[in-house]
């Protein structure tokens, strides 16, 4: 027989952010264990609600203070870990959009990303200055080339 579970009712707040999320933990839950991570072979760190919230707060004011404004895009990079879940909230609660990026890529593979990305910005940006009066398709013109040499450099396919 099915084991039927009791219908409670709870208070959930309406948070309408992954910033208030954080701050509510720390205001109700302050002193109790948020994470928990080894650190070397034995030692097992314990982070409460509020030290959390002050970690992720401190890294968001490094990122504005060195000049990451709103919808800058910061690409996170590493292994699972505390820092990297405290990047990760720091980034997104400043406004700027993370872009996670595979541990497991080699640098000729993620050096190309960025160059990319850059690429197709800029495309974009033109696309509209020019009001759809330019090619926007995969791929690109020549010109498209050598612009992205010149601001971004090349990446050899080995090392």
């Amino acid at each position: 027989m099915k084991k039927e579970i009791p219908d409670q009712h709870v208070e959930r707040p309406n948070l309408k952010d992954l910033k208030e999320l954080i701050e509510y933990g720390a205001k109700e839950y302050n002193g109790a264990i948020a994470v928990k991570y080894r650190e070397g072979k034995n030692e097992i760190v314990e982070v409460t609600f509020k030290q959390f919230a002050d970690d992720v707060k401190g890294l968001g004011e490094y990122l504005v203070s060195i000049g990451a404004s709103n919808g800058d895009r910061i690409a996170l990079l590493g292994e699972n870990s505390y820092s990297w879940i405290t990047t990760y909230f720091a980034t997104v609660n400043t406004g700027n959009v993370i872009v996670p990026i595979d541990k497991e890529l080699k640098p000729v593979e993620i050096a190309p990303l960025y160059t990319v990305w850059n690429t197709y910005s800029a495309k974009a940006d033109k696309y509209v200055r020019l009001h759809g009066k330019c090619n926007f398709s995969q791929g690109g013109a020549f010109a498209d080339v050598t612009w992205s040499m010149k601001n971004f450099g090349l990446v050899p396919l080995s090392v």
